[in-house]
């Protein structure tokens, strides 16, 4: 054999190496494709996200992991089916703080426990929350809308994914800090609710970055504030809501979590999975692009986190009031 030949060869043996290699770190799972329950309806910031995971998680294990919206009750359906599924790593959630921490800590009980009824895979990172009007709305910043709303209580109206939605907490949260009342409208998902404020059925929507965009651009929204505790760099210039209502703060994260009692080999792999995702670059920077932080925490830190948000959303909602 020539020694080029032999340099090729060796090269083809090292490739066909590597990728076995990495191929035997899931050897043992996935053996079949993986359902990831998004309990939202098609076309929100969670399916959108739930889709792009799925796809990388499949590239990263050779082998399909699959989305099926279960949308309904603010998210309870789709996250009770996954509760009550079997423990062997084949139907995960796409879980959120709305239905884990946010719903309970407000009163609304769903039909599981929220944390002790699974095992959290990871935390896979934050939205990008921001506070929008319908664009014909006479104000230009978040701080004018506090004075409108103060003119005509309950006459201005904001609309949510539902109940114990991020976007129902988010308003109800400036409510109580801005000292206003404003009209909460419930929909059915996330997606909706953006689409109805920029319908001007309703005038203010909190939601994702990625959802509210297409109609920044198209002229039916505008942006006043990041609904956050600071700027985005995703949002250079804007303000902050917590500059005209002090001490507000939403951060929204989404996670990866199957039933309760999931076998230590998957949740390694899965453990695995979720590293080589947070080191992606590529759909890293896609998903900032949709404003998503991909920001990924593991196994029983994730879970203490959980803990700890419960406790403080709790006490928070406590203290001011907020109810369903």
């Amino acid at each position: 054999m020539s020694k080029r030949c032999l340099n090729i060869a060796t090269l083809i043996l090292a490739t066909c190496a590597t990728v076995c290699m990495s191929a035997a770190s899931y050897a043992a799972y996935p053996e079949k494709p993986v359902k990831i329950v998004v309990p939202w309806e098609a076309g929100g910031s969670a399916d959108m996200l739930g889709r792009l995971v799925a796809e990388r998680l499949g590239k990263y294990t050779g082998q399909s992991f699959v989305v099926e919206n279960k949308p309904g009750a603010s998210g309870n359906i789709g996250t009770q089916q996954v509760a009550r599924s079997a423990p062997d790593g084949y139907t995960l959630v796409l879980g959120s703080m709305s239905t884990h921490i946010l719903q309970p800590a407000i009163g609304l009980k769903g039909p599981f426990q929220p944390i002790d009824d699974f095992t959290p895979i990871a935390r896979l990172g934050f939205i990008t929350n921001v506070l929008a009007v319908r664009s014909e709305l006479p104000v230009s910043s978040a701080g004018e809308l506090i004075d409108a709303a103060k003119k005509q209580p309950e006459g201005l109206t904001y609309a949510s994914a539902g109940n114990g939605s991020f976007n129902h907490l988010s308003g109800a949260l400036f409510e109580q800090l801005a000292g206003i009342r404003l009209l909460h409208v419930p929909y059915k998902g996330g997606s909706k609710a953006a689409l109805s404020t920029a319908s001007a059925e309703t005038d203010v929507v909190f939601s994702s970055l990625g959802l509210v965009k297409p109609y920044v651009d198209s002229g039916k929204l505008k942006i006043l504030a990041v609904a956050e505790g600071q700027a985005s760099p995703l949002l250079p210039g804007v303000p902050t809501v917590a500059d005209v209502a002090p001490g507000y703060r939403v951060s929204v994260w989404y996670a990866l979590l199957g039933p309760k009692g999931l076998p230590q080999d998957v949740t390694a792999a899965l453990d695995k999975a979720m590293h080589d995702l947070n080191n992606d670059s590529e759909i890293r920077s896609q998903l900032a692009r949709n404003g998503f932080d991909l920001n990924v925490e593991t196994g029983e830190t994730f879970k203490e986190e959980m803990r700890s948000d419960t406790e403080q959303w709790t006490e928070f909602s406590r203290k001011h009031g907020i109810a369903p």
